[in-house]
């Protein structure tokens, strides 16, 4: 039998999520994480202040794609951490694992993440 609904009782969290991430070699790996649960409407104000809050990145006198693609990490990693209560990975969650997630994962490891949670808001997950 199902719960009944009890209204001002909003989860902390989503359901845990098993995230599948395509790998360097092909092959496929899967990360479950929990996310902090927010709302359609909170999401959408998440997603505005990404956009609003865009930094120019310090190229300094000579441009480096090295640079950018570090500064760009670096950004990926404290976005990311806005929104992961948790993970199952073997090492704890931090600006710094999250940063060896990418190097050793492959460039699509973070937008997978940032695509579940989307969904997650957006549609909602089963057992929430």
């Amino acid at each position: 039998m199902a719960n009944k609904i009890k209204l001002g009782k909003r989860p902390a969290t989503f359901k845990e999520i098993e995230v599948t991430i395509t790998l360097p070699d092909g092959t496929e790996g899967v990360i479950p994480v929990t996310f902090k649960y927010m709302t359609k409407k909170e999401f959408g104000a998440w997603q505005d202040g990404i956009i609003k809050n865009r930094p120019e990145f310090d190229q300094g006198d000579e441009f480096s794609w090295e640079k950018l693609y570090e500064q760009g990490g670096e950004l990926s990693a404290d976005r990311l951490l806005d929104i992961v209560h948790s993970w199952g990975l073997d090492v704890p969650l931090s600006k710094e694992s999250v940063i060896e997630l990418e190097e050793d994962c492959g460039a699509g490891a973070i937008p997978a993440l940032f695509e579940a949670f989307g969904r997650a808001c957006r549609e909602g997950r089963l057992g929430n």
